[in-house]
């Protein structure tokens, strides 16, 4: 992948309280994970499902805009206010 992608995967991290490392996955609402063997990316958030919206558009758009197909593919509970979002690209 793309170093300009994955700064700008970064920044989007940064812009909503996620922690702009990508490489490590811990559920505890603060993580958007780069999977790149299984082609994913992977964010946890708290409670706020209209913020998770943006961030999926957000992370699709920045894929698109370098080439990518991205879609939202699943969104699973993980406690009663973590949700976990994945898009595959």
């Amino acid at each position: 992948m793309n170093n300009k992608l994955k700064e700008k995967l970064q920044g989007i991290a940064l812009k909503y309280g996620k922690d702009p490392d990508l490489s490590t996955y811990v559920p505890n609402g603060n993580v958007l994970y780069l999977d790149e063997a299984n082609r994913e990316i992977t964010f946890n958030h708290v409670l706020d499902e209209a913020a998770a919206k943006k961030i999926k558009d957000e992370i699709i758009a920045a894929m698109k805009e370098f080439g990518y197909h991205a879609e939202a593919v699943r969104e699973a509970k993980l406690s009663s206010i973590v949700t976990e979002y994945v898009i595959k690209y």
